[in-house]
């Protein structure tokens, strides 16, 4: 059986290995063989690597933030091997950021790599770029661990909380962070664009930064297109620092509600003496549970608007209506006035109290919006969208002629090898 791996990769409450392992059920639904690959886990990494991958037929490996893509093992020789480019396997990079986080993670060795991000605006980022080598494209959305909709609690769910599930951090302790090493024209710009972003929450325009950035310095007869490392700082601070205020934001109105708030990194905010719920926690496997069970979800974007959040695709793929910021992604979808609003304390307080005063709205609202999500991004297109990427790279790759061309056609040329 033809196999796809996946390199496992630890984070906060195993959240990215429980996407990758999700993602890995939609390629064993499609007929692969999935192997998960855990660097951490020593001597039966080696033996993973060696019994399942080398030598074997696998179509495509793929991990989250390129972990792993550098893998390499030491030869008798003393020389280090590459094991993708020499075993002939495409290696996917999922990234669910900006590529201004970690840059250096975002840039791939040779044309055996490929980078797909979830949201355009972060692909239109990194094409704008240096030091690119490989592929680089989107995902698109795509449905996170679907539920049979006969396999849905109605009455657990009309008895439910609303649920934000949401890790953040101090924007202020951020803010006060640049000061110690910025010098004063720099702290007054990145200041200056910070107040801005807050200030338009729900402009569009501030899911590209960079555009932004550029624009401010050139505004002062600066032209900073050049200045790559600059621009990245910039970026990398400010969409961090938005979405910190903006959970802020989101946090304190829906504290005024009976709304569960999970996650870690709250203590900024006041959520006691209150009507909401707050938990501090993260674990995938606990949320997969909680989403199934809620009356509804709430999420924001990670400042973006052209795709779907992961939060988001796990709700629908519970039949749960997940109220988010107005983005045009959604638009198409059915209902989508019930459950977008605007960075406004009276919309956002609007959407919710209408959301948790009309029950069985809200969980008929939820199964037709998934219903329809579902079919526009079934796990398959995925699937497809990642196997078309690795049949791409391998015919890009190919060394030698391969038989059955017509005579006269020389291919691939030698000067490209």
């Amino acid at each position: 059986m033809t196999k796809v791996v996946y390199v496992a990769a630890s984070s906060q409450g195993d959240m990215l290995n429980g996407l990758g392992r999700a993602l890995g059920r939609c390629f064993s639904d499609a007929g692969y063989e999935f192997v998960e690959l855990d660097l951490a886990s020593g001597e039966m990494a080696l033996a993973v690597l060696k019994e399942k991958i080398i030598g074997q037929n696998v179509e495509v490996a793929f991990s989250f933030m390129g972990i792993g893509a550098d893998l390499a093992l030491n030869g008798q020789n003393g020389q280090q091997h590459r094991v993708w480019e020499e075993c002939g396997i495409p290696f996917v990079s999922l990234y669910g950021d900006s590529p201004a986080h970690f840059f250096d993670r975002h840039v791939v060795r040779s044309s055996n790599f490929a980078t797909l991000y979830g949201f355009p605006e972060h692909a239109a980022l990194r094409r704008r770029l240096p030091l690119v080598n490989g592929v680089i494209g989107t995902i698109g959305s795509v449905m996170v661990d679907p539920m049979r909709r006969e396999d849905v609690d109605i009455e657990r769910k009309r008895s439910g909380q609303l649920l934000f599930l949401k890790n953040t951090h101090n924007p202020q302790v951020l803010w006060d962070s640049w000061e110690n090493v910025l010098p004063p024209r720099m702290l007054k710009a990145i200041r200056e664009i910070a107040t801005y972003l807050t200030e338009n929450m729900s402009n569009p325009a501030t899911n590209q930064i960079d555009d932004i950035v550029v624009e401010y310095f050139a505004n002062h007869n600066f032209d900073v297109q050049s200045l790559i490392k600059l621009r990245l700082f910039f970026i990398s601070n400010l969409d961090h620092y938005l979405r910190y205020v903006k959970a802020a934001f989101l946090a304190n109105i829906l504290a005024e509600f009976p709304v569960r708030i999970q996650g870690t990194g709250w203590g900024h905010v006041d959520l006691s003496n209150k009507r909401c719920t707050y938990v501090d926690s993260c674990n995938y496997q606990e949320s997969t549970g909680l989403i199934q069970s809620s009356l509804a979800m709430i999420d924001m974007s990670p400042n973006t608007g052209l795709a779907a959040h992961d939060r988001v695709c796990r709700s629908y793929g519970a039949y749960t209506l997940c109220l988010t910021n107005r983005q045009p992604f959604f638009n198409d979808l059915p209902r989508a006035d019930e459950f977008m609003f605007d960075f406004e304390p009276d919309a956002i307080r609007h959407c919710v109290a209408e959301t948790i005063a009309h029950p069985d709205r809200t969980i008929e609202a939820g199964i037709e919006v998934s219903t329809c999500f579902q079919k526009k991004y079934a796990p398959d297109i995925f699937v497809s969208t990642v196997l078309e990427l690795a049949a791409a790279i391998r015919l890009d790759r190919v060394k030698a002629q391969p038989e059955g061309l017509p005579a006269g056609f020389v291919w691939p040329p030698a000067s490209l090898q």
